[in-house]
């Protein structure tokens, strides 16, 4: 699973994508998160197309996803 997000988020607050990210993990999710410090809720999600698009495409491709839960968790 992906998980960008804009750490200004206006729209979901950064902790609460946390706490979901950290849940996600603690059931046994395999997560890649990018978080952006300076990105709120619109314009943040500009960056992320291509970010999706190439996340996506390796998953098609059959190439294992990159997972953060080790470093979420501990943060």
């Amino acid at each position: 699973m992906a998980n960008y997000h804009g750490m200004l988020d206006e729209v979901v607050p950064f902790p609460q994508n946390k706490q979901a990210v950290e849940e996600w993990c603690s059931r046994g999710a395999s997560v890649e998160v990018t978080w952006v410090p300076l990105a709120e809720h619109v314009l943040g999600v500009a960056p992320w197309y291509l970010a999706g698009y190439a996340f996506l495409n390796d998953r098609f491709a059959g190439k294992p996803a990159v997972n953060d839960c080790g470093t979420v968790t501990n943060s």
